[in-house]
């Protein structure tokens, strides 16, 4: 952090999952003493989180127009932003906006915008203990029912799976 935080610009950093990380490599030394084999596949862990520090504050892409809609899903995406809302903001139709996302991102700006909201919701679960409903409004995904939806089909779990999952990490945290 204090590198990250002392370089001009602000650099920003992936906070790895470490405790998960020696978990799992627990888990796979211990199948190996026992005389099991080694996984076939490497076991991708996922990191807690991004902090986004200035070096990211903006898009870098070279379309500006994709750029300022980038910038904007980003600061207003949790406050219920729609994809009309990001059109109006950026002088070209619909449809040319359109074309220009999946051209350099290779996806829609509704996909971003869903994007931007699971991931406010992952924070959400992993680091408050609100309720559902609270983080359905704060991460702009609601109601309740249609947060499960989404972040299932996203995450690959539920978010009271999700939000039991980083507890657990946290208890191991709080162990060592």
């Amino acid at each position: 952090d204090l590198i990250c935080e002392t370089s001009d610009p602000t650099l920003s950093s992936v906070v790895a999952d470490q405790f998960r990380i020696g978990y799992e490599a627990a888990l796979i030394a211990e199948r190996l003493a026992r005389g099991g084999a080694a996984p076939k596949k490497v076991l991708l862990i996922e990191p807690r989180r991004v902090v986004t520090r200035a070096s990211t504050d903006s898009v870098a892409v070279d379309d500006p127009h994709v750029s300022a809609a980038m910038q904007l899903i980003r600061l207003h995406a949790c406050d219920g932003i729609e994809v009309d809302d990001v059109v109006a903001k950026v002088p070209v139709s619909r449809s040319v906006l359109q074309r220009r996302f999946r051209s350099v991102l290779g996806r829609s700006i509704h996909d971003i915008i869903v994007d931007a909201r699971v991931k406010r919701a992952k924070e959400l679960l992993a680091e408050t203990d609100l309720p559902l409903a609270a983080v359905a409004e704060r991460s702009g995904i609601t109601p309740q029912s249609y947060l499960n939806v989404v972040f299932k089909s996203h995450v690959g779990e539920t978010p009271l799976s999700y939000r039991k999952r980083m507890a657990h990490v946290s208890d191991l945290e709080r162990m060592i």
